[in-house]
């Protein structure tokens, strides 16, 4: 919950400076192949944009914070699309070690809407951007206004 709210801080500070779309996202294994794949993975894709101009801080909270986004909507969707209940196949990522840099970066390479795009990758223990978000959220912040800054 802590990181969520550290996040929706981001965005409404950066709202303030230049306009911002957020986008939470979730990759799971799938039964079927997609266009967007490569050789080897099996994969789907679910995103939801929430509104920014101006912020439905109510969604925007649900998505970030509650485990009922992933479980109802993420998942939901994510049967209708060949969801397997397993960790997603990319090419060049051991399975289930979504949290390596090989899997973030194939993630930043599926989610990336272009140089402008922040991606925050999933929570993980062993992850110092994460503790820096919970344990020194306004850092953090100040941080990532800078970086888009310059």
């Amino acid at each position: 919950m802590r990181r969520g709210i550290t996040i929706l801080a981001l965005v409404m500070a950066m709202t303030a400076v230049r306009p911002v779309n957020l986008r939470v996202c979730t990759i799971s294994g799938c039964k079927t192949k997609g266009s967007a794949q490569r050789s080897g993975d099996r994969w789907c894709a679910v995103t939801a944009v929430i509104d920014t101009q101006p912020l439905d801080l109510a969604r925007a909270a649900w998505a970030l914070t509650d485990v009922g986004c992933a479980r109802r909507l993420f998942y939901g969707v994510g049967f209708q699309l060949g969801f397997d209940g397993g960790w997603p196949v990319l090419s060049g990522v051991k399975y289930g070690e979504m949290q390596s840099a090989a899997g973030v970066g194939r993630c930043k390479e599926i989610f990336s809407q272009g140089s402008d795009t922040l991606f925050i990758p999933a929570i993980s223990l062993f992850d110092k951007e994460s503790d820096e978000m919970i344990m020194h959220p306004t850092q953090w912040v100040n941080k990532k206004i800078e970086q888009f800054r310059a």
